[in-house]
């Protein structure tokens, strides 16, 4: 009727421009071949891989593919607004969402999923005559869109209030050096990073990291990019147009929410401050369909659909702990894991943390390769995504377990034997060193700050001040290392500057004097070191923590009677003594030793083992 005074255009703006998968064929065929696991769970978990199966295998078949499935990309995900009423989401990405936050299947009829159906696309009433859709009784004006049928199964359509949260959370109990802290771990998908595929902030992909925060109870990869959809991308809107880089604190704040209880104190994360980074209680799913109602160019790698799937899983297992119980442990209740490590928690990696408890844990369920099949390897993977992956298998099995961190860190008090002089004459004896060669002069100048403090500690006791308790603080710095190295930081770490063969240990030498910043890391790097007096002092594997004695071949002629022996001096050990009723107190031992050796076929050595060298 108004066709004279107004002409009709429909503009729609769905669809993904592009996709790129980051890492390797073989990384999205490892998924696939984990899948087959999760029917050990029961018949929800059976009907799960059933669907993320034929997902998976577009995936993989999309490296070798001379032309991409554009129909198998373009349905990512049919969103239906619902005007007053609810929102739908449909389409393959709901394979990522068939359970609820209260771990409630959401995927649909167990028994309607696979009936036949033999065309790919969305089932309409129209199309009823054909046999291959549902009855048109199913459907409603007011209800639901239809589902998405791919590879013979029918697709979940979920309210979009319905998306699951793509993070998890366990309790851990902080025991830091007798301060006792009531924390929570969050991790998994908690938003998702903007990036310029040009000059537009056009293309997002779904960000995974991990939390740790006291509680108020109250690599080289091989990616591909391809087009699915001929538009442009349109650039992605930030909240009010402005960038807004957000703190760990408040990331948490928005994503994760627990009656009762609120982030206290943030205490570790993996997330860095980013202004490109946007908050979702599922940075997975709520990604993808921002993508594809947006316009956004898609970034995914194979840990997102991992820790995605893993993040379903949890759910699932939760809401069905005793029925699963038999399958994860033997035991009734709930049995406490405890790993003891020195630190506080302002100093200790809770991500190794995280990694330790990850392995005690394979050692207390019935079947230790869950765990190997919960860990990724992926051509992707980093530290980060290996301790969210942790987090999420000890929040799946937190109906069986507890969880407790305990710090024993510091020494009470430190007698310095001697007198202030004795102290000063190493200090002017170290300065010969740089006569024997660069390595020994780099040495002498990460001692002297060290010896200097040892003099300082008299001065400040006979004034009646305190010595420098962040020196003394600093003296150690441990970094289990879970199954993989441990590592030694702190001041100490120079008196261990060169290993058992006299290879230096301490670092790049141009590097000493360099601030962390300038000095460029990768994620499997150790820890970062400790700066003190601008130089940074050695992290060290402690399996290279070198012997602290020597030994020397000695020829005895005892009255005519030759015998080859073997001198051995140095520190071999500590001696225990009491300050009160207790053996309390340590102080290294330095002994000698001669001996009449004896050669013997094999050389034993126990590194680090309580024994001498066997030769």
């Amino acid at each position: 009727s108004m066709g004279r005074y107004f002409s009709y255009g429909c503009m729609l703006m769905c669809g993904i421009p592009s996709v790129t998968l980051l890492g390797e064929k073989e990384d999205y065929l490892s998924i696939l071949h984990r899948t087959e696991r999760l029917a050990e769970f029961g018949e929800e978990p059976a009907t799960f891989a059933r669907l993320l199966q034929p997902v998976l295998k577009e995936f993989s078949d999309t490296f070798d593919a001379a032309t991409v499935n554009q129909d198998f990309w373009s349905r990512i995900c049919h969103y239906q607004s619902g005007g007053s009423g609810p929102s739908y989401l449909g389409g393959w990405i709901t394979a990522f969402a068939v359970w609820s936050d209260k771990g409630k299947w959401q995927g649909g009829s167990l028994a309607d999923i696979a009936k036949p159906v033999n065309t790919n696309g969305y089932f309409f009433p129209s199309r009823e005559s054909s046999g291959t859709n549902f009855d048109s009784s199913e459907q409603s004006p007011w209800g639901p869109p239809p589902p998405l049928a791919w590879a013979g199964l029918r697709y979940p359509v979920i309210e979009t209030d319905s998306i699951p949260n793509g993070s998890c959370d366990v309790d851990v109990e902080l025991d830091d050096n007798g301060a006792k802290f009531e924390c929570k771990m969050v991790a998994g998908h908690v938003g998702y990073t903007v990036s310029a595929r040009d000059e537009k902030m056009d293309t997002v992909q779904p960000d995974a990291h991990w939390f740790i925060a006291c509680c108020d109870l109250a690599s080289l990869t091989m990616p591909i990019t391809f087009k699915i959809a001929d538009k442009d991308a349109e650039e992605v809107y930030f909240g009010h147009g402005e960038k807004k880089a957000l703190d760990p604190q408040k990331v948490v704040s928005q994503v994760w929410r627990r009656d009762g209880t609120v982030c206290q104190e943030m205490l570790q994360s993996s997330y860095q401050t980013d202004e490109t980074f946007i908050p979702s209680t599922n940075g997975f799913v709520r990604t993808l369909l921002q993508a594809y109602n947006q316009h956004h160019h898609l970034i995914i790698r194979p840990d997102d659909l991992w820790i995605s799937i893993l993040s379903q899983m949890n759910l699932y297992i939760n809401a069905h702990a005793e029925e699963l119980r038999s399958k994860f442990v033997a035991h009734e209740g709930k049995r406490e894991l405890e790993i003891i490590v020195g630190g506080t928690r302002y100093t200790v990696d809770f991500g190794k943390l995280v990694q330790m408890l990850g392995d005690l844990l394979k050692k207390n369920i019935n079947d230790p390769s869950l765990h190997d099949w919960v860990i990724p390897q992926f051509s992707t993977t980093t530290p980060s995504d290996t301790v969210v992956c942790c987090v999420m298998m000890m929040s799946s099995l937190k109906s069986y377990f507890s969880y407790k961190i305990t710090l024993r860190c510091g020494i009470p008090s430190v007698t310095l034997l001697g007198e202030k002089e004795d102290y000063l004459s190493i200090l002017k004896r170290i300065e010969r060193l740089h006569e024997f060669g660069t390595e020994p002069a780099a040495f002498a100048r990460l001692l002297r700050p060290v010896v200097a403090e040892f003099c300082g500690a008299f001065d400040a006791v006979e004034s009646g001040g305190v010595p420098n308790q962040d020196f003394w603080g600093r003296m150690c710095h441990y970094y289990p290392g879970g199954s993989g190295p441990s590592y030694l930081g702190g001041w100490m770490s120079v008196f261990s500057v060169w290993d058992g063969k006299g290879k230096w240990q301490g670092g790049k030498l141009e590097d000493i004097e360099k601030s962390l910043t300038s000095v460029k890391r990768n994620d499997w790097d150790p820890p970062e070191p400790l700066v003190m007096e601008g130089l940074r002092y050695p992290v060290i594997d402690t399996g290279d923590i070198p012997d602290g004695f020597c030994d020397v071949d000695v020829k005895l002629d005892d009255n005519g009677e030759l015998f080859d022996c073997i001198m051995v001096a140095g520190h071999v050990g500590s001696r225990a003594s009491a300050q009160g009723p207790v053996m309390n107190t340590l102080q290294p031992s330095s002994e000698w030793f001669i001996f009449i050796k004896k050669d013997v076929e094999k050389v034993s050595q126990v590194k680090g083992g309580p024994g001498m060298r066997r030769r």
